[in-house]
């Protein structure tokens, strides 16, 4: 489920996100895809660049079973074929 359809499901017209280190990659990446989503982004610590986070972030991130909700959304925002974690 991406941030945006949990928003939505969850009755949010517009959000406004924080997020610290990859937190605030995925804040700020919302915000830009978006943008009628987000109302303000408060970013701390977060990577500008796209390639820091890895296949190897999103397996350690959703390797917590009550973490896995994050996958779909992680592995949104990176740049492979099939879109799952390897």
């Amino acid at each position: 489920m991406s941030l945006p359809t949990l928003l939505g499901h969850l009755g949010i017209p517009r959000a406004d996100l924080v997020g610290w280190s990859d937190g605030g990659i995925i804040a700020l990446l919302t915000a830009i895809r978006h943008p009628e989503r987000v109302r303000r982004v408060v970013a701390s610590g977060a990577n500008i660049r796209l390639d820091a986070l890895s296949w190897n972030f999103v397996k350690w991130a959703t390797a917590v079973p009550r973490a896995a909700w994050l996958l779909p959304m992680l592995t949104s925002f990176l740049d492979a074929p099939d879109k799952t974690a390897k």
